[in-house]
């Protein structure tokens, strides 16, 4: 299943008859999706990476306040997801699920400081700070 805050719900799942280990599932209605080549072109072949792109009525319009996440991650109608996927068929019914393979953007920024005593941390993309020197 593939559920992003962006677009305001789940946008793949599958039935319990067609659950696959791995799969994120099939689009739900209302949804497309394409893969997108690191050069931008679109991707039309089973089982070849690229980049998630995905668009819905239930998609956000951008970021508040920052514009420059917005122009990043929405392109001509389309939400870059950061997640590069491939499709392929289920073995169980023939429809086309969505196998997330790998992270493109980043997925943590941390500055690290005497105050942090963890040196590594994995979450979504967020900044951490120390509010005791403010690194």
């Amino acid at each position: 299943m593939v559920g992003l805050t962006e677009t305001s719900t789940v946008v793949s799942s599958a039935l319990p008859n067609d659950v696959v280990l791995g799969s994120s599932g099939y689009l739900l209605p209302g949804f497309e999706a394409r893969l997108l080549s690191p050069d931008g072109k679109e991707i039309t072949e089973y089982d070849t990476p690229g980049e998630l792109v995905v668009r819905s009525p239930s998609v956000v319009l951008g970021y508040l306040n920052n514009p420059t996440a917005t122009e990043e991650t929405f392109r001509d109608g389309w939400m870059h997801t950061g997640d590069e996927a491939v499709i392929r068929l289920s073995p169980k019914t023939n429809l086309e699920h969505v196998w997330i393979v790998d992270r493109i953007k980043e997925l943590i920024k941390v500055k690290v400081c005497s105050c942090l005593s963890f040196i590594s941390l994995q979450s979504s993309p967020v900044s951490i700070r120390c509010y005791k020197c403010h690194v």
